[in-house]
This record gives C-alpha cells, sequence and structure tokens, in this order.
C-alpha cells in the first residue's frame, strides 16, 4: 500500500493535520470543502461513505477525517454517541467513549500520529441507522452551524486549549459510567460537543460554554460518588 508523505505505514495510526493545516483548510472557496467543513454535511458525508454491508466503521469515520486537528476527531464520536436512535444502540456509547479517551490522552501529549487498537477500528454501525439518526437530528445540527462565529479568541491561547483536551480526556472516562445508564451519556456527551466543536470552529464561546458543562459534569459525578460512599 502506498504511504502519502507524512503518513505512517503502519495501519493503527492515523496523521493528525496541525492547525495551520485546518485554518487553511476553511478558506477554500470549493463549495464541496465548505459544505463538509459544516457540521451537518460533515456527519452526512460519513453516512455517504459507508463502507461494504452497508456498515460504517471506526476507520471509515479516520478516513473521512484524516488530515484534521484533534477538534473533530472527538467531536463526530461525541455526537455518535448522543444521536437520537444509533446512540441507543448496544455497545456504541462504550465504543465511543474508549474512542474519545484514546484520542483525548493522544491530544494531551502532542502525539503527532493518531493510534487506535485494530479491534476498536473495526467496530461498526449500520448505516441505515446511523442515516436515520441524522435525519432527527439534522434541525439541531443545522441550527448549531447557523450559530457559529469565530469569536474570543482568547480561549486558544496557552494554556487554555490544553485545558480542554483533559477536560475531553475526563469526560471520556465518565461516559464509561454513564453509559450503564440508558441516556445516561447525554451529560457528558453534550459538553464534548459544545469543546470540541469549539476548538473545531474556533468559537471561543462555545469554548466558553462548553467548560461550564464539563465542570458541571465533573462536580456532579464527583458528589455523587461521595454521595453513593
Amino acid at each position: 500500500m502506498n504511504v502519502k508523505a507524512g503518513q505512517s505505514s503502519n495501519p493503527d495510526e492515523h496523521p493528525i493535520g496541525d492547525r495551520a493545516e485546518a485554518r487553511l483548510a476553511q478558506k477554500r472557496s470549493d463549495r464541496s470543502v465548505q459544505y463538509e467543513s459544516r457540521l451537518e454535511g460533515l456527519m452526512q458525508c460519513l453516512s455517504e461513505e459507508a463502507g461494504e454491508g452497508g456498515e460504517i466503521s471506526v476507520d471509515d469515520i479516520l478516513e473521512r477525517l484524516a488530515h484534521r486537528s484533534y477538534g473533530p476527531l472527538i467531536l463526530i464520536p461525541s455526537l455518535i454517541a448522543i444521536f437520537p436512535v444509533i446512540g441507543a444502540l448496544p455497545l456504541v456509547s462504550y465504543t465511543m467513549a474508549s474512542l474519545i479517551l484514546l484520542i483525548a490522552a493522544q491530544a494531551a501529549i502532542s502525539r503527532k500520529k493518531l493510534w487506535l487498537p485494530g479491534r476498536l477500528r473495526r467496530a461498526s454501525f449500520d448505516r441505515d441507522t446511523f442515516a436515520r439518526g441524522l435525519d432527527r437530528a439534522r434541525p439541531t445540527l443545522r441550527f448549531i452551524d447557523g450559530f457559529l462565529s469565530d469569536r474570543l479568541h482568547f480561549a486558544f491561547h496557552k494554556p487554555w486549549p490544553m485545558v480542554v483536551i483533559w477536560l475531553c480526556a475526563v469526560l471520556g472516562a465518565l461516559m464509561f459510567v454513564y453509559a450503564a445508564v440508558p441516556g445516561g451519556v447525554v451529560a457528558p456527551g453534550l459538553a464534548l460537543v459544545l469543546l470540541c466543536l469549539g476548538l473545531t470552529a474556533h468559537d471561543g464561546l462555545l469554548v466558553a460554554l462548553g467548560a461550564v458543562a464539563a465542570a458541571a459534569v465533573i462536580a456532579g459525578s464527583a458528589f455523587l460518588v461521595m454521595w453513593v460512599f
């Protein structure tokens, strides 16, 4: 298999583009690129790229998001976990939580190439179920797309991006606990979506809202632990 410049020959690794590449990609004038940069468009592209047998695998998602920054890589599994219909499928919440935790942990140590175990990369779910969930979530995705704006740039100055990544790692770990309760992943999942959508769109307001939501989820979890024990 041919390997492009900057890519790893290890099949369990994917290259991660830096922020400069992501910002250049956002400035392209091609319509298809503009559509795919939107939240709704990105999810639609994932749906259309189902593999053989009508299934979408984690590997398909990584292929679509190759050369992007860590923000979209954490954003997509967070959205899938809280999607209507598909998020309720058996093991989907645990699979997405594993993906989020591994990606966030590697982002926290500034790893340039993303590694995931082969078993996780091969995990898949039905394309038709994904499409139904997307159809139900489409109005919300469109609303979010219209709300995004480039603002509050201080949120992207050190050390805040690394703080956000660590918050994502903690929320990913908490998703394992909340996944035991039907619909339990919605709380940490929404906080993750706000944080990562803010990083992806360079929207500091969403990052701030996500940080508040993450703090609330973490504090609530700590309270529950103390109450139980």
